[in-house]
């Protein structure tokens, strides 16, 4: 159903359109479309078993807001898709009950933006697992910031970002990893790599632990390079020329991320990388 609302993000209009969706067990997709704010929010009831495919089609500027729940034993696997889009600021708000389960996949692709996630594991065994997977092209800019709290005991965090920067394309990259002193047995690790593309595309990571107390595992890490020569000949040496062999290896690189998503939604999702 859609509504209007006094929404308390800074950056939305007051009144600001609502849908809200409870989902089911099984696959749901959904096209969002143009409008000036939008602000979606989506239950996962105790014990559904759900996936939601999201195709973000603006050709406007965007402002919206992503709230979700997962209540006690639910899971959810939630794919964002943003393709071509010029100019839109997203905010994920990821709330996450006992025993409850969150893949979330953000797949950008020749898009400007800025994805703002924070995820929240609040009770016990909770566990959510994180990826972007980024193609920039011309002139994108684009920036992620993805925040995981730990607020009980007992809770598991996968923190996984993949990006090629091309052309002019910047990208820039935050992920951080929160655990309070009182916070015991969780697990949570964050890995960001990419690859640049020519002399003019940028990339920026900061990976951050905020972590107080030992008895945790985690880890952070950030690595960046360029394709190199090696690969390129490997491939070119096959007949293929250095445009084609590029491709390759930068499909390679960016898929490598989503093999553990349903063959049918990895299938969509390969066809964007082009």
């Amino acid at each position: 159903m859609a509504t209007t609302t006094q929404n308390s993000y800074a950056e939305l209009p007051k009144e600001t359109i609502v849908q809200e969706i409870e989902l089911k067990s099984g696959i749901k997709t959904i096209d969002l479309v143009d409008s000036s704010s939008f602000s979606l929010k989506i239950f996962c009831k105790n014990s559904v078993n759900a996936t939601l495919l999201i195709n973000h089609k603006y050709t406007n500027e965007q402002k919206s807001v992503q709230e979700i729940i997962l209540e006690k034993e639910s899971s959810l696997n939630l794919i964002n898709i943003y393709e071509n889009i010029s100019a839109a600021k997203i905010h994920q708000r990821l709330i996450l009950k006992e025993n409850s389960n969150l893949n979330i996949i953000d797949v950008v692709i020749d898009s400007s933006l800025l994805i703002d996630q924070k995820t929240t594991l609040s009770e016990e065994k909770a566990s959510a697992n994180s990826t972007q997977l980024i193609l920039g092209k011309n002139t994108n800019n684009i920036n992620i910031s993805t925040d995981m709290l730990h607020k009980h005991n007992n809770t598991k965090a996968n923190m996984l970002a993949r990006a090629v920067a091309q052309d002019q394309s910047k990208l820039s990259y935050q992920g951080t990893i929160s655990i309070p002193k009182d916070i015991k047995n969780t697990d949570s690790h964050q890995n960001f790599k990419a690859l640049t593309i020519g002399d003019k595309a940028k990339c920026n990571a900061v990976p951050i632990l905020d972590v107080s107390n030992d008895g945790v595992s985690c880890s952070h890490g950030a690595a960046m390079s360029r394709i190199s020569s090696d690969d390129l000949f490997y491939i070119q040496a096959r007949g293929l020329d250095k445009n084609e062999a590029s491709k390759i290896i930068t499909k390679g690189f960016l898929i490598d991320s989503i093999k553990h998503l349903d063959e049918e939604i990895q299938e969509q999702i390969i066809k964007l990388i082009k």
